[in-house]
């Protein structure tokens, strides 16, 4: 639903539910078209974009943990490194290789 109704004063900022100021435009002061966002920098808007990413991701976490009635199994933070156990290896013995390193994967004695 677009609301057209809103009115502001030329000049008049309004503080955003994110955080970002709104400044109301010179060109068209009655119209809701007018509100647009305070220029960024480069780094703000990265910063914003990561942030907003990360809510986006706590959110749908929270969505399905409430949908599915469950807890949220936490992977850990070697998930992907155990998953692709074999590539990382094949991975880290090139890099160690193109620095000038000879390498030999022995497998660990089980005690």
């Amino acid at each position: 639903m677009l609301v057209t109704s809103w009115r502001f004063a030329q000049g008049q900022s309004l503080a955003a539910p994110n955080g970002l100021s709104i400044s109301v435009g010179s060109r068209t002061p009655q119209k809701c078209l007018s509100l647009c966002p305070v220029p960024m920098t480069r780094e703000q808007a990265r910063k914003e974009s990561r942030s907003m990413a990360v809510a986006h991701t706590i959110l749908v976490i929270g969505y399905h943990s409430q949908k599915h009635q469950c807890d949220y199994p936490d992977l850990g933070g070697d998930y992907f490194d155990r998953l692709h156990a074999d590539g990382l290896k094949r991975y880290l013995v090139r890099r160690l290789e193109s620095l000038g390193h000879k390498v030999a994967l022995l497998p660990q004695d089980a005690d």
